[in-house]
């Protein structure tokens, strides 16, 4: 076992009461006001009310970090000068003191460089350490140019298929990043979810289409075309404390299909080939017997015309002849030829224009 030396005892418990001494030099801040900015400003001031409540005075060194995007977690770049207690510019850094349970004093601060949208923290440090997280907020009459792409730009047609994902994307022409919310309204249903535009770029997003907008009553070969709104909105971390906050309510035009289009292209393929087998499948042309009254026992020859019922533009001239050259002998001797467009063929092998008998 080792034996601790005294004088390291010494050192520590020196250590240990210097952070102490070191944690109690500081004073306390009680307010400061709130670091509300405009669109077009990148400046803003505040007035820190600081107090000494201890029982011995303090020397302080006060100083004030970058802020930081907390919706893109960048630094902002921004600077912050301190006024002394005569009212001029200290300054990046403020030293001074404080005397024991002394009245609170107003510190003016003025910051530059406020360039990030929404809400960003500094950190407001005193003698090398944090006393308190300072806020500001850049909101209010932000241009908010966020787009939905699509064709046309006015009013983009948006094709959903029930149970697959519909990728999306969202334009940001700003130079600031913009968390959102996005809703989808179709058929007063509406899906939704958050992102994160990116400044000056674009951003996709998967929209998942609800059940209800689907109907199988729909025709097949065709998609139902309905209108909805596409709304998106700031949702930065103070847009709920905020009032008005930027949004965009966009309108879209929905082309909705119950089923795969994959599956429909099939199905119409196989449709239309089967319309056009169809098309040869005719009944065959009953053309009509010659009428006995009218035999010519002469010429032992009739000829008429007649047209096929199934092939309206097609006439069929007709021939009969009997070798008796009698009425009764008709129906035994008769011998047909079909004429058309003047090809003979057999009357049993039906109509030449049809292609069936």
């Amino acid at each position: 076992m080792k034996i601790v030396h005294p004088c390291f005892l010494v050192f520590l418990l020196g250590g240990l009461f210097a952070l102490e001494s070191f944690a109690a030099d500081c004073p306390d801040l009680l307010y400061y006001g709130p670091i509300n900015l405009d669109a077009t400003a990148n400046t803003a001031s505040t007035v820190l009310q600081l107090r000494n409540s201890g029982q011995q005075p303090i020397s302080y060194v006060l100083s004030i970090s970058d802020f930081r995007s907390k919706n893109s977690q960048n630094d902002n770049g921004s600077a912050a000068v301190f006024y002394g207690s005569d009212g001029k510019p200290a300054g990046s850094i403020l030293i001074g003191k404080l005397a024991p349970n002394s009245d609170p004093i107003a510190v003016r601060v003025d910051f530059t460089q406020l360039v990030e949208a929404g809400e960003s923290e500094a950190e407001l440090r005193c003698n090398d350490q944090t006393i308190a997280k300072l806020k500001s907020v850049k909101m209010l009459g932000l241009p908010f140019r966020v787009t939905l792409e699509g064709n046309p730009v006015e009013k983009p047609v948006i094709a959903f298929v029930r149970d697959v994902g519909k990728d999306l994307y969202l334009k940001n022409d700003d130079a600031v990043t913009y968390p959102v919310l996005w809703e989808l309204s179709l058929k007063d249903k509406v899906v939704s979810n958050k992102a994160t535009l990116l400044p000056n770029g674009i951003t996709e997003i998967t929209v998942r289409p609800d059940q209800s907008w689907f109907s199988k009553r729909v025709r097949f070969f065709k998609d139902e075309q309905v209108d909805g709104r596409f709304l998106v909105r700031y949702a930065g971390e103070s847009s709920q404390q905020v009032s008005g906050a930027p949004s965009k309510s966009l309108p879209i035009a929905a082309h909705l299909s119950f089923y795969p289009y994959e599956w429909r292209d099939t199905y119409t393929v196989l449709v239309i080939l089967g319309v056009l087998r169809a098309s040869l499948v005719l009944p065959q042309c009953r053309c009509r017997q010659p009428d006995p009254a009218n035999w010519s026992q002469a010429a032992h020859e009739q000829a008429w015309t007649r047209t096929c019922r199934h092939c309206p533009a097609v006439e069929f001239t007709i021939k009969s002849r009997s070798s008796a050259g009698t009425e009764a002998h008709w129906s035994a001797a008769t011998e047909k030829i079909f004429l058309l467009a003047g090809n003979c063929r057999n009357p049993d092998s039906g109509c030449l224009r049809c292609g069936f008998g």
